[in-house]
């Protein structure tokens, strides 16, 4: 059975829990799948489009693909048992997790892109590993092994998990294996990996359905900070002066 394991690392807080809200369910694959699904429809998707005009029918396709990898739910048609299980399982391990509660208050700048409904609610903290692993049925297509291990890779560039991840919480990234050691992707590495991804990206005309990166996607760097909380705490700011100007 073909696998893929990739170790993740918070970046920022990540408001992530079960039906209570509480972190202390920790990192369920579910969410995981959730988060994969999606990342996967952004790359993927001027991949179908221009193969075909009408949206309708590459979007026909695309679910296609997608229920073969991520499963959908059973059920029968002229007497044969169709959808059910993906062709991968998926789990999540990291140790035990303790929630903080973020310190808003003193950071306007993030206590503006947390929002209402955030303030009195526990965080997974930042600096905490989590290793997601995927094993794939025997006979799995080696090309969709590699179009989910692209996947993951753009989670591990753009991604986040959890409430507010579009602002910036629950960002993560993906550590790389040097050695016996994990450690934190360099900026050459980093830079290859989007330039690699970009090469992947298809023109799109017209509006896409949901969110998709393609060649007319804007990637932009903006100053260095020491810390993730400093590049948060400037994004925040600078949003709340347009958003009130």
């Amino acid at each position: 059975m073909d696998r893929l394991t990739v170790t993740l690392k918070i970046v920022t807080p990540m408001f992530l829990g079960g039906a209570d809200q509480s972190p202390s369910d920790g990192i369920r694959p579910p969410s995981v799948k959730g988060v994969l699904r999606f990342w996967w429809r952004a790359l993927n998707w001027g991949r179908f489009k221009a193969k075909v005009v009408d949206d309708a029918v590459a979007l026909k396709k695309m679910h296609d693909e997608e229920k073969l990898l991520f499963g959908s739910a059973a059920e029968e048609e002229n007497g044969k048992q169709i959808g059910g299980q993906g062709c991968f399982l998926l789990n999540v391990k990291h140790g035990l997790l303790t929630p903080v509660q973020p310190d808003f208050p003193r950071f306007p700048g993030r206590k503006y892109l947390a929002g209402m409904g955030l303030d009195n609610r526990a965080a997974i903290p930042a600096n905490v590993e989590f290793e997601i692993m995927l094993r794939f049925r025997r006979g799995t297509d080696s090309l969709l092994i590699a179009n989910i291990e692209e996947t993951l890779c753009m989670i591990g560039l753009f991604g986040g998990f959890g409430s507010r991840s579009r602002r910036g919480f629950g960002s993560v990234v993906r550590l790389i294996k040097h050695g016996e050691q994990l450690r934190l992707p360099t900026d050459i590495k980093i830079s290859a990996e989007i330039e690699w991804l970009k090469s992947k990206f298809t023109g799109i005309v017209g509006i896409s359905p949901f969110s998709v990166l393609d060649i007319n996607s804007l990637l932009y760097r903006g100053n260095d900070y020491n810390t993730a909380d400093e590049a948060m705490e400037t994004v925040g700011h600078q949003m709340n002066l347009y958003r009130t100007n």
